[in-house]
């Protein structure tokens, strides 16, 4: 009897606790995000090797509206910033050992009618980011990013011994999730 009633008190209180928790994320307050970025461009190169070029924002979410602790609306800018990656298509990140001799000749977007703007050239490694100086010394300007809007992106790279080439039109698009406030706060 007494093992009956400590589970009962057991599961009034777990039951209790789910509902305080559940009700204090619903009171919680949300936030609507909406990201503009390019989508990414994989390629394979070779049977152990694939080319990932992708994108991230060019600086932090800006709030656009909201009513405090309840909604909070933000949007990326409208620029972005580029991530090339020579990887293993077995491994999520890390260094690649398929890669004996690796040069990106050129890497560069072009909008429309406008003339090409080359962001890498003679490069000798199998991982760039722009904007980080740990990776390149030029290249810091933002990337313009309209939802709808379409560049075109061109690279030319040696790869142990074996030339590639790439040219490519990837329009942007507006991707939005809603999370809790609470835990966007926390992830800033």
């Amino acid at each position: 009897m007494k093992r009956q009633d400590a589970l009962r008190r057991c599961g009034r209180v777990l039951f209790r606790a789910s509902f305080a928790a559940g009700l204090a994320a619903t009171l919680a307050g949300c936030v609507d995000i909406h990201e503009i970025q390019y989508p990414p461009v994989s390629v394979a190169l070779d049977d152990k090797n694939e080319l990932l070029i992708t994108t991230y924002p060019s600086w932090f979410p800006r709030e656009t509206s909201g009513i405090p602790f309840l909604k909070k609306t933000v949007r990326t800018p409208d620029s972005i910033f580029f991530q090339v990656y020579v990887k293993d298509p077995n491994q999520e990140a890390g260094p690649n050992p398929n890669v004996s001799s690796i040069r990106i000749e050129s890497f560069s977007y072009r909008q429309d009618g406008r003339p090409p703007v080359v962001l890498i050239k003679d490069y000798d490694a199998n991982f760039w980011m722009q904007d980080n100086p740990n990776y390149n010394t030029g290249a810091r300007t933002p990337v313009p990013c309209v939802p709808n809007q379409s560049i075109t992106i061109a690279m030319s790279l040696v790869l142990n011994g074996k030339r590639h080439t790439l040219q490519r039109r990837i329009t942007a698009v507006e991707r939005s999730q809603t999370a809790l406030l609470p835990w966007y706060v926390l992830s800033q």
